[in-house]
């Protein structure tokens, strides 16, 4: 995938849809000009390689963007444990 397609999405993403993490995903790869413009601006792409080890190995959505996952700001499993 080119550049202008992660132009479009930068231009989107945060502004129109209020992103906190801007992820654009291809089943192909992307050529190292979106690569470097994804950079730049802070666009975590996820290429074929990556989203096989997410669907196919469950690698973490947080590790194959390469960010630490967020820490839960209230406890999970006593909620879980009120709707059982």
């Amino acid at each position: 995938m080119g550049s202008e397609p992660v132009q479009r999405f930068n231009g989107t993403a945060r502004q129109e849809h209020n992103a906190d993490i801007a992820v654009m995903i291809t089943n192909a790869t992307f050529s190292e000009p979106a690569r470097a413009f994804a950079s730049k601006h802070e666009i975590h792409l996820i290429d074929a390689e990556r989203l096989q080890k997410w669907a196919t190995w469950g690698d973490s959505f947080y590790e194959i963007i390469d960010i630490p996952a967020p820490i839960p700001t209230s406890p999970t499993a006593s909620s879980a444990g009120a709707l059982s």
